[in-house]
């Protein structure tokens, strides 16, 4: 629209290369799927999760769903996976720092 603001920038461009979840909202009934998958998305990618949404979705009443988009059809629970590095990975990582002459660990 050539308003040189913030409507101007594709957002969903701009958080493509940091972000694990990205999408743009499109419709007040897809909020709850899409929010849940968002922070799913960041727990277990252990990343950034951004979802764009225009003024007038935030302003669309949530109550009319889709016959397929199906109430509560995704679990309320998470599961969180092992945090453990691989054993193989650990041995060979420990053999690069053990072996490195100048060590620096940015954390």
């Amino acid at each position: 629209i050539e308003t040189f603001t913030q409507q101007d920038v594709d957002l969903t461009r701009v958080f493509n290369d940091v972000a694990i979840f990205n999408t743009q909202v499109s419709d007040a009934a897809h909020m709850e799927n899409v929010a849940g998958l968002a922070c799913r998305s960041a727990l277990a990618g252990r990343g950034v999760s951004h979802l764009s949404i225009a003024s007038d979705v935030q302003e669309q009443a949530s109550a009319k769903r889709s016959p397929r988009n199906l109430p509560n059809h995704t679990p309320e629970r998470w599961f969180e996976g092992d945090k453990r590095p691989d054993e193989a990975q650990l041995a060979l990582a420990a053999d690069i720092l053990n072996t490195a002459s100048k060590v620096a660990i940015l954390a």
